[in-house]
């Protein structure tokens, strides 16, 4: 029955808005979870390409210190072996360090926070300077000169910035608000890189101490070498928040004079790592002109040989011309000789220091003997460039 005082009109224009209504209501509901699942898959889509950018952008960075490394290149299992260490063990080891200190879980990254972490900073670094000096201990027959530390140091922290992006993304997926204000894909990459270079400048202050210093001293730089890294690192994350206390503005985290700092500071690192990477590469050059000149004399190499792998351009004019000439099996076969002087320079070196081992004698002559047989069959390549004119 009909309200008191209700007209046909009225009634006729009730059941007009309730079937419109029933009409409307189901389509805007399927509306609304339609742009939801395309919100939803959006955000996954942009989680998956911030991880995968996280781990090429830090393999890429691994990829050129070993090709830095030119004169003894580090094997690419212990390489990727110190890469997956970076990126599995040191956030587990953290993380769950906190837990069971009873601290609030934090990931290991400065902006995934409103607030910083150093301590969260130096507990990483500590754990990663941990893993290198047992992976160096594990793998030292492998570890020939100071760069071996950088390389391997830069690993782990790679894979640590790798694993952190990767974190990072996947709290962003899951919080509805998105990024924090200030932070940028860009800057959670650098951020990312710059742990490879604090475990690059560990890496070199530990080769260091392998290589060049005795006795007590060798515990020292080790010592100081960690304490570079971890205080780096943590003055990195609380670098906005000291800048917010000094100028007394809580917005200055994500003012431009903290983004400009914070990016200064992610330069600070890399280049002090350029410096050490270009210092040793000049020592490496130092040890193969010295030991392998005597070879020169005794035909184990030829002078254009030692004037060649010295140079890198040389090196890579030659590798580049069987590269166009297609010719891989020649390249292949060089780039063995290469590493045949190498190891025969840096083998010698080591027997000056004392540290070359009980078979140090019959390892001398196995390199020589491989080096000559492989000077044999570069020679032979070379020929067939001066026959047929230079490859390249």
């Amino acid at each position: 029955m009909d309200p008191p005082g209700w007209s046909r009109k009225c009634r006729e224009k009730v059941l007009r808005e309730t079937r419109l209504h029933t009409i409307i209501t189901p389509t805007a509901r399927a509306n609304t979870r339609e742009r939801a699942g395309r919100g939803e898959v959006s955000r996954l889509a942009t989680w998956l390409i911030a991880a995968l950018a996280a781990v090429l952008v830090s393999l890429v960075y691994v990829i050129l210190l070993r090709f830095i490394d030119r004169y003894e290149p580090d094997p690419w299992r212990w390489v990727l072996t110190a890469f997956a260490l970076g990126a599995v063990v040191v956030p587990i080891v953290v993380m769950g360090g906190r837990l069971l200190i009873g601290q609030e879980f934090s990931l290991p990254l400065p902006y995934a926070s409103d607030r910083p972490y150093p301590g969260v900073r130096i507990a990483e670094q500590v754990t990663v300077g941990i893993l290198l000096l047992a992976f160096v201990y594990a793998i030292r027959a492998e570890f020939d000169d100071a760069l071996d530390g950088v390389v391997y140091g830069a690993a782990i922290g790679a894979g640590l910035g790798a694993a952190q992006t990767v974190l990072y993304a996947a709290a962003a997926y899951g919080s509805s608000q998105g990024l924090p204000q200030g932070a940028s894909f860009a800057t959670i990459l650098v951020s990312g890189l710059n742990q490879a270079a604090y475990g690059g400048i560990f890496g070199a202050f530990l080769g260091y101490a392998y290589w060049y210093v005795r006795g007590p001293r060798s515990v020292i730089v080790v010592i100081l070498g960690l304490a570079t890294a971890a205080m780096a690192s943590a003055f990195h994350d609380t670098l906005p928040y000291m800048l917010a206390r000094l100028f007394d503005r809580p917005d200055v985290t994500a003012g431009l004079l903290t983004r400009g700092a914070i990016f200064a500071i992610n330069l600070v690192g890399p280049l002090a790592l350029l410096i050490a990477v270009l210092h040793f590469i000049r020592h490496e050059s130092q040890i193969l002109r010295t030991f392998l000149t005597p070879e020169v004399a005794s035909g184990t190499i030829g002078r254009d040989d030692l004037d060649e792998v010295q140079s890198f351009r040389s090196r890579l004019d030659r590798e580049f011309g069987f590269v166009r000439a297609g010719r891989f099996g020649d390249l292949r076969l060089l780039r063995r000789f290469y590493r045949a002087e190498g190891q025969l320079a840096f083998h010698l070196w080591h027997m000056r220091l004392g540290r070359a081992g009980d078979a140090a004698t019959a390892r001398e002559e196995e390199l020589r003997a491989r080096t000559r047989d492989l000077r044999v069959g570069v020679e032979a390549a070379r020929a067939v460039d001066r026959d047929e004119g230079p490859a390249r």
